[in-house]
Formats: C-alpha cells, structure tokens, sequence
C-alpha cells in the first residue's frame, strides 16, 4: 500500500488488511474523516491491530488510529519506537495518551488536530518531534518535555493556543522558527542554564549569545520592546500574533530579519 494511498477518502469507514500485505507507507490512511476500525487479518506476518488502531507486528511502530475511533484515553503498547506520520490526526476524542519510555520519535502531523487532547507528558526515550506534530490541539493547556528531547520540527506546536509557558530542557539544540507559531497565550519560555543552544530573557528566547531572537511570546504583556544590542538575526515569526506590542526599535545591529 503506497504512500497516501487512502487519503482523504471521506467515505470509508473500516479497512481489512489482508495477510498479503506487508508494507504500508507513509500517511496511507490519512485525514479519512470516518474510519472507524482498521482489521488485520490474523495470518499478516507484518501488522496487527488492537482495537481497531494498526501496529506493526513487532510493536515498534504505531501506525494509524482511525479518526472516527471514539478512544479517549490511550496507553500504548510497550516497546513501541515510533509514532508514526499521521498515526493520530483528528482524532478528536482523545484527551489522554501515554507513550512507553521506548519512543523515541513522534512523527509528522502525529498528533495534528486532537482537538480533545489536554495534557502531554513525553516519555524521557523521546528524541524528536517532528514537523505539525501536536499542530492545532486547541485544548492542549501543557506539555512537559523530556531531559533527552533534540529537537522540536516546524510547525510541532503550532496553534496550540491553550499553552501559556514553556520549559526548554538541557538537551534540546533544534527548534525551528515556527514551532510555536500560533500560541496565542504562550506568556514566557523558560530554558534549563545548562542548555548550550538557547537562553530566555524575561520569559523571550535567544540563541545562547543573544545575537538571534528567536520567539517573543504572543501574551507578554507589554506594549514597548526595544531589542537587545547583541541581536544581530529576528528569527522567522518571531513577533507573530504579538497583538500587544506597539511599538518595537530595531537596532542598527540587526542585520537579518
């Protein structure tokens, strides 16, 4: 089953996989509104499902959980590595998750539009997260990063306009420019001393020598912002959705914006 192969196909509403199938790319059952149930048969060497959500048969990848699936609180099976593409976008009754300390990546639009979805704690194993992967999960209010999170893709936390605050740990060296674009509350980042990669100033975030600002929380609450001196790069979206800021002064030091 090639890469999107069911996308968006509104109308189906359970999938049977037969035992002759034993490779299924990427987002293949994708944004299909009323799926409901995804059955493997039983002599599959490759996949398995388990009320209704498809695993591979090794439990090292989760595949896909049907949109239409009415779950509310999911606690996934151990020794799973991956989250895979897609595996829970718009799934819109889930309110709970929780991931094994084997995960080590949470993929592209994973978690995209759980519109149920309030709270998030990542397992420590967990390396990436990537690109939409939390995008539009209006009602998630906070998200609890691991020791040993990397890196947080474009757009991972994008329109989650339920944050207010953000802890950066030690570890994490990549956050793209719009990972947080779109958090209309987010009031202030705070970044572990020990991070080598960034640094926050009265709740901003930089790069560690303040020379890139890279996100100015949209709810800060000021009108008037001069920036720093040491600012020579305003990162993409920086002040997007900034609706209380008036007035900033750019310093003849930027040089990149």
């Amino acid at each position: 089953i090639n890469d999107s192969a069911f996308s968006y196909c509104s109308n189906l509403t359970i999938i049977t996989i037969p035992y002759s199938v034993v490779s299924i790319g990427k987002s293949a059952f994708s944004c299909c509104r009323n799926l409901h149930s995804l059955v493997v048969e039983s002599t599959n060497p490759k996949f398995f499902s388990l009320d209704g959500i498809l695993l591979t048969k090794d439990i090292r990848s989760l595949v896909c959980c049907p949109e239409k699936n009415n779950i509310s609180v999911y606690i996934s099976p151990i020794n799973i590595t991956s989250i895979a593409q897609y595996a829970f976008y718009g799934c819109k009754h889930l309110v709970s998750i929780t991931l094994p300390e084997s995960v080590l990546e949470v993929g592209d639009y994973a978690f995209a539009c759980c519109h149920s979805l309030k709270e998030m704690i990542l397992p420590k194993s967990l390396n990436v997260i990537g690109y939409a992967a939390f995008s539009g999960c209006i009602n998630l209010d906070s998200v609890i990063f691991p020791s040993g999170l990397r890196s947080i893709g474009p757009f991972a936390f994008s329109n989650c306009s339920k944050l207010e605050s953000i802890e950066i740990p030690e570890s994490l060296s990549t956050i793209s420019d719009s990972a947080f674009v779109g958090c209309i509350n987010l009031r202030a980042f705070h970044v572990d001393m020990n991070n080598s990669e960034f640094r926050s100033s009265k709740g901003i975030l930089f790069n560690k020598d303040f020379s890139v600002l890279v996100c100015f929380p949209p709810k800060k609450n000021i009108s008037f912002y001069q920036v720093p001196n040491s600012v020579a790069t305003i990162g993409n979206l920086a002040f997007s959705h900034c609706i209380n800021l008036k007035t900033i002064i750019v310093t003849a030091n930027v040089t990149s914006i």
